[in-house]
């Protein structure tokens, strides 16, 4: 079936197609909403700026800018795709650097104030989408460099928070008073997520926070100012992609170009998904704050009738004490980093000393 575009009798247009003419307008006029740009008319800088704000192949892209060329025809207005500007983006080969949308200051700190940092597994994605909100629009890096970031690009120099992508300019980020907004802060939150990430699943996370093992970073304070995070062993993606249960992929890598991009243009909407706790809430703020851990409740239909119970107890017991042996290697490999620190600053005050 297919329907007639009304400033273009002409041309016929399948339904699929404006269907997508639609999404790709409403999408381009909050995009305009949130960037403080016009939508109608929009110049062919405006178009320019949404086309290469939004990572996506050439063909959504010449979609996008028929859509909106279609909207401008409808109410009498020029098309803004015919500039020079936005011909060139519609004829790019796909390699060239995204440009990020500029978003206001004020605006960027009362949206990273809103991103849930408590909770579980809340805090989880809020200290990721925090860091993702802050090096985009922040920082200004563009999606492109966010995907092929590893935590080696990112170091604390004090209170300020140093970036130095593969391909591009250093970037420093300077402390703000708002822990919530503070840049190295939320860099040191979603490291401490990421490296324990990267050796337990999150219901073993929960369960050793739960267990006083570990300190979540505070919201209302700098922890920034407290810890230095030292880089991971191997340079690991800094935004890998999650699952629903907040668990990483069995191939590490990094997340794509359109999820990220869709996660931060969520926030700035007000739509981010929501990542309700797995428990209570009353007992999501006692995992959180160390208090006493919740009865862990295993569904009847999670229970293998065919195992017998004391097979079911052991195997549970395994588990904790595998836990607890891996808790006391992560305790002595962060000793034998320390002694090495210690080793290291010994050598160098006695090259200095026999220098002088």
């Amino acid at each position: 079936m297919t329907a007639i575009d009304p400033t273009r009798p002409d041309r016929p247009i399948s339904g699929a197609t404006a269907r997508a003419y639609t999404a790709d307008w409403h999408a381009f006029t909050v995009w305009c909403q949130i960037t403080g740009h016009q939508a109608l008319p929009a110049s062919p800088a405006t178009l320019e700026a949404y086309l290469r704000s939004e990572p996506a192949a050439v063909a959504t892209l010449r979609r996008r800018a028929s859509a909106i060329n279609a909207a401008h025809r409808a109410a009498g207005h020029a098309e803004p795709a015919r500039g020079g500007p936005v011909r060139q983006v519609l004829h790019r080969s796909g390699t060239g650097r995204w440009d990020h949308p500029q978003i206001d200051a004020d605006r960027l700190d009362q949206v990273l104030k809103a991103v849930p940092l408590q909770g579980w597994p809340t805090a989880l994605y809020g200290s990721r989408d925090s860091l993702l909100l802050t090096l985009r629009f922040r920082a200004g890096l563009p999606i492109r460099q966010l995907t092929r970031l590893t935590d080696h690009d990112l170091t604390l120099d004090g209170d300020t928070l140093r970036l130095t992508p593969a391909a591009g300019e250093i970037v420093r980020l300077s402390a703000t008073a708002d822990p919530r907004t503070c840049p190295a802060c939320s860099w040191t939150r979603w490291r401490w997520w990421l490296s324990r990430l990267l050796t337990w699943t999150t219901g073993a996370l929960a369960q050793q926070i739960a267990d006083g093992l570990h300190q979540h970073p505070p919201v209302d304070e700098h922890w920034c100012t407290r810890i230095q995070p030292r880089p991971l062993r191997r340079p690991t993606p800094v935004f890998p992609p999650l699952d629903r249960w907040g668990n990483l992929p069995g191939v590490l890598a990094a997340a794509t170009d359109s999820s990220l991009g869709a996660l931060s243009r969520a926030h700035l909407t007000g739509t981010a998904p929501a990542h309700p706790a797995r428990i209570g809430g009353h007992q999501a703020d006692i995992l959180m704050t160390g208090g006493q851990p919740p009865t862990p409740i295993v569904p009847a239909r999670l229970i293998d009738p065919r195992i017998p119970a004391q097979v079911h107890a052991d195997g549970l017991a395994a588990r904790a004490a595998a836990v607890a042996m891996y808790q006391q290697i992560d305790d002595d490999l962060t000793e034998f980093d320390a002694r090495a620190d210690e080793l290291e600053r010994r050598i160098a005050e006695a090259i200095a000393a026999s220098v002088g």
